[in-house]
């Protein structure tokens, strides 16, 4: 049984009033992330693809401006030359934005209804 103190969404940067749906998602992902995500042989595994592929590069963190086309983004931009090039050296990241502290503008309870 599941029963997350206040205290824990706190250390995780979440008010706990207003209680809603979206701090309860932060609070599982951020503790059980590993729950949330299929893991490379998992994700094979739920498509049906029986290849090993090499991996390439990867993150989970990256900077992304707040209306920028990915296309307009150096991070993604770097990214397709690295695979052009098949070379992760040429990734250029920035300070990552990408943390759901930064988009907190965007959340569900804070949408005006049309």
């Amino acid at each position: 049984m599941l029963s997350p103190k206040a205290e824990e969404y706190i250390q995780l940067g979440i008010k706990t009033e207003p209680f809603t749906p979206t701090k309860l998602i932060r609070y599982l992902s951020s503790k059980y992330k590993e729950k949330f995500w299929l893991g490379i042989p998992d994700l094979l595994n739920e498509i049906d693809i029986n290849i090993k592929p090499t991996l390439f590069y990867q993150t989970e963190e990256w900077g992304h401006p707040d209306e920028e086309k990915p296309s307009e983004n150096i991070f993604f931009q770097s990214l397709a030359k690295a695979i052009e090039l098949n070379d992760v050296s040429v990734i250029r990241s920035y300070k990552s934005n990408i943390h759901w502290s930064n988009w907190t503008w965007s959340d569900f309870e804070n949408q005006e209804e049309d």
